[in-house]
């Protein structure tokens, strides 16, 4: 089994993972909608062999703002962080994917769209998703992404008591019931 790790600064280094994701129909639509929560304007994202860089693709967006397609270079992290997250769960399909403070670079308003796809696509791709974060509302939006995927997540605390480190699981039910119901902080 596979392992793939993805930093929290990794998208600032454009390692992105898109070949399958261009080539494959279904998954290029969805990775447009999730694109259009950054920009509705976008058309299209293609891949392009670059003469600086004749290894690594440059990804183009077209937009119907611009005459011509601008590189991923004009966009913010957050949407180089969406794209990261989506073609690193297609690559790491039937293996493991940690992923270490997930939500950082995304804006709270593209989480719901960018998580849910996330964990859908771990579920059909048979991908075993660590998330790692210090974000309140990270994490909950992942525990609320999606009813159908609650019984697939689970919540591992890691805690001090007297000198001792314990690690706590609950599932994604009890964990928002604790948040909910007994105002426990997860993070």
């Amino acid at each position: 089994m596979h392992t793939n790790y993805v930093s929290p600064v990794e998208h600032a280094t454009n390692a992105l993972y898109l070949n399958e994701i261009l080539s494959n129909p279904e998954l290029y639509e969805q990775l447009l909608s999730i694109l259009k929560e950054f920009d509705n304007n976008i058309i299209n994202i293609s891949a392009l062999k670059s003469e600086s860089s004749p290894y690594s693709p440059e990804y183009m967006i077209l937009t119907k703002n611009h005459q011509n397609a601008l590189p991923l270079n004009a966009y913010g992290d957050g949407m180089k962080k969406a794209l990261l997250l989506l073609s690193a769960i297609v690559k790491s399909r039937g293996g493991i994917l940690l992923l270490d403070e997930f939500e950082t670079a995304i804006h709270t308003s593209a989480m719901d769209s960018v998580f849910s796809w996330l964990l859908n696509s771990a579920l059909k791709l048979d991908v075993q998703v660590f998330l790692t974060s210090h974000s309140k509302e990270a994490i909950e939006k992942v525990l609320k992404s999606n009813p159908t995927l609650q019984p697939h997540i689970n919540l591992y605390t890691l805690y001090d008591y007297e000198g001792t480190n314990y690690i706590r699981m609950m599932t994604c039910q009890e964990a928002i019931h604790a948040q909910e119901n007994l105002g426990l902080e997860l993070r």
